[in-house]
């Protein structure tokens, strides 16, 4: 009889453990994690892994907002580049990439439709530091 009662127990706890832990993985929305990490493999969609970030003075790193309503999901990392703005242009600059210049405030934006991601990468350089901005949406 008790160890009917224990297997009931056991099993009623991973009903229930098992959708709340892939609830809380669903809407957990981790910050400040970089390209080395496990959270990085886990929460990042493998076809916006493969995007390289541009010669970054310190390691990038990203946070994730889940879609919320008709918003999408995002990825966003922002950091500081030794790249100028003008050969990010350069590096992205082809049909696959719309990109353009930011006429008040200088620099650069391009923008690139993937399947069901668009990726926008804006770069803007000051003092021979480019900050670099990348958002991937989903």
């Amino acid at each position: 009889m008790a160890k009917k009662t224990v297997n009931i127990v056991v099993s009623l706890l991973i009903v229930l453990l098992v959708p709340i832990g892939f609830a809380r993985y669903l809407f957990w929305e981790p910050s400040g994690f970089t390209k080395d990490s496990w959270i990085y493999w886990l929460k990042v969609p493998s076809d916006l892994q493969t995007i390289s970030d541009f010669s970054p003075i310190e390691t990038p790193t990203y946070l994730i907002r889940n879609a919320d309503g008709t918003k999408n999901s995002v990825l966003v990392t922002d950091y500081l580049s030794t790249t100028r703005d003008m050969d990010v242009f350069d590096k992205l600059e082809s049909p696959e990439w719309e990109c353009g210049f930011l006429k008040c405030e200088g620099g650069v934006v391009c923008m690139k439709e993937q399947g069901v991601y668009r990726i926008n990468v804006m770069a803007k350089t000051a003092d021979e530091k480019t900050q670099i901005h990348v958002s991937y949406e989903w």
